[in-house]
């Protein structure tokens, strides 16, 4: 019994103040922020065209005079959330099934479901994504469901790995010996335990998909003007490179801000020593 309340009570929580934060501050300043602002995300002022950052337009303005701080705000939200859903739906579903395949006692079941993971895991995501917008159209549906399709498996394999290790482990072992059943266990003790395996990895998942996010829109097949997104900026911008740098320059530095934001995150999370 004494292992069994250690091993509650060194159950990691899945969610941190810290991790929550990272990801919502972000999204609540561009969301507000946006609002806030004097300019309207499509106002356009033919004769402020290219104007240079100043007090009045931070980020400067755009070729046909909309203000990019502005639209990098109501950007921020939207990338940010579409790589949230994207991972975090097979995160959840993955580290599920993984669990249950980790504890299951037969060994065929886990060989053959093993099988399907890799399979599954082994496409390449982009390649996919990729694929996948090309047949459905611009848009952020064929993306989100790219990335559940590929990666469910990833967060099932993490989950399987770490829920076979978790059924030797003492606290675990007490429960079966103290006669809770399977579903139990799986519930109370694996699962919970599973998730912070997967976490570590979720957190560098959404630096990637958000990276994915913006590479689509930067070729066309992500967010579908005029609504504004970091990636489709950067290729608006890009026509004006020597003219106009800021309009690449800010919305990348936007991108590596969030990335490095979200890493700092990923790092204290998957830190071996850390007890909670």
């Amino acid at each position: 019994m004494a292992a069994l309340n250690n091993g509650r009570r060194r159950r990691p929580r899945v969610t941190t103040h810290g991790a929550f934060l990272a990801l919502a501050i972000p999204i609540i300043v561009g969301l507000v922020g946006s609002r806030l602002s004097p300019y309207g995300l499509n106002d356009t002022s033919v004769g402020e065209a290219f104007s240079k950052p100043s007090f009045s337009h931070p980020f400067g303005t755009d070729q046909i005079g909309r203000d990019v701080f502005t639209r990098v705000l109501a950007a921020i939200p939207i990338n940010l959330t579409v790589a949230l859903v994207a991972v975090t739906i097979p995160f959840v579903v993955g580290t599920v099934i993984g669990a249950i395949i980790g504890v299951t006692p037969s060994r065929w079941v886990r060989s053959t479901v093993e099988t399907v993971l890799e399979s599954v895991a082994a496409l390449p995501l982009t390649l996919f994504a990729l694929a996948v917008v090309a047949i459905v159209g611009p848009g952020l549906t064929g993306l989100i469901g790219a990335v559940i399709v590929t990666n469910w498996a990833r967060y099932a394999r993490i989950s399987s790995a770490a829920a076979t290790k978790l059924r030797t482990i003492e606290y675990v072992e007490a429960a079966r010996l103290l006669g809770y059943s399977w579903p139990r266990i799986l519930v109370r003790h694996v699962v919970p335990n599973s998730f912070r395996e997967a976490l570590a990895y979720a957190y560098n998942d959404l630096v990637v998909v958000m990276l994915l996010v913006a590479s689509l829109s930067f070729l066309g097949l992500g967010v579908v003007p005029p609504t504004p997104e970091l990636g489709a900026m950067i290729r608006d911008g890009r026509l004006f490179l020597g003219k106009a740098p800021w309009l690449t320059l800010l919305p990348g530095g936007t991108i590596v801000v969030l990335s490095v934001l979200i890493t700092r995150v990923s790092i204290k999370q998957s830190d071996p020593n850390r007890v909670v």
